[in-house]
């Protein structure tokens, strides 16, 4: 072991608002987006399970049906770095069921904090609750837009729109989401909706909004001001219609365009969740 003065004082203090005792990589290290994959993610993962012993190899070997170092010669770090991500979300879920099991619902709770910890630490945009259960950071926005806009939906009138935004919030939320998807069948919801208030429409495009200001003016019939912002909004949902139509590609025709960052696939899906719900109500306002 290497001879330090001992004498010396730790004195050093960052300028103000740099948090003490942090990593380096924490506190200085760009972080960007959220991402749904991390190999380094992966790794610490199995470190995390190498702790755990045969019994629960064999356990989540049999609940995942996937390999583990029960029914191998590998290590954890070694089969996580190859498992399918859907597989390895589910880790965390048979790890507490497994401890749980075992009567220890102390160690689940360390074991989940620990995991929280992963996620946040290696930036991906994940959290697992307090059974176990991954879930997409976004979820709790997805959850309170999803609900209000499903009960809006119920009507036999709206099935066809219900569907499409129910295949919309299934795309987004699977294990690798498929924002292109959601945003084009939220989309597809919203169209089905105008082309209910206005038949003749063929298709949801900006120039076609206009037709929606005469039941907006009405429903705030009175009220400049509610009228004014009306306006504004209706100019939001030309807005949201126009960038949508990036990720929409022509029948017949490869699709070539890129998935959009989750980031944005959640700000269109949830604006069009809103919107959805717009539509509902000038339906419902016009005797649909």
């Amino acid at each position: 072991m290497a001879n330090f003065d001992t004498r010396a004082p730790v004195d050093f203090k960052p300028k103000p608002g740099v948090p003490l005792g942090k990593r380096f990589t924490h506190v200085y290290r760009e972080r960007g987006k959220a991402t749904t994959d991390s190999n380094k993610m992966r790794h610490r993962f199995g470190s995390l399970l190498d702790g755990y012993g045969q019994k629960f190899e064999q356990f989540a070997e049999r609940e995942l049906g996937v390999p583990t170092p029960w029914s191998t010669s590998a290590s954890w770090k070694t089969l996580l770095a190859k498992w399918d991500l859907d597989d390895l979300l589910d880790i965390p879920t048979v790890l507490t069921d497994y401890l749980k099991a075992k009567g220890g619902e102390a160690s689940a709770r360390i074991v989940l904090r620990e995991i929280n910890r992963i996620f946040e630490e290696e930036n991906v945009s994940y959290r697992v609750d307090t059974n176990g259960g991954v879930h997409f950071l976004h979820d709790h926005e997805f959850e309170v837009n999803a609900r209000a806009t499903l009960a809006g939906l119920g009507l036999p009138r709206y099935a066809n729109s219900k569907d499409r935004f129910e295949s919309g919030m299934t795309a987004i939320n699977a294990a690798v989401p498929d924002g292109k998807t959601a945003i084009r069948n939220v989309f597809e919801a919203a169209e089905g909706l105008f082309r209910l208030i206005v038949p003749k429409a063929h298709r949801l495009a900006g120039d076609q909004v206009v037709a929606l200001e005469p039941l907006l003016q009405r429903k705030y019939d009175g009220d400049k001001t509610a009228q004014a912002a009306a306006a504004k909004l209706l100019a939001s949902f030309k807005d949201w219609i126009e960038a949508c139509h990036f990720y929409r590609h022509e029948a017949g025709k490869p699709d070539e365009i890129h998935q959009p960052s989750l980031e944005l696939a959640v700000h269109l899906v949830s604006v069009g969740a809103a919107f959805i719900r717009l539509l509902v109500e000038l339906d419902e306002g016009a005797g649909g």
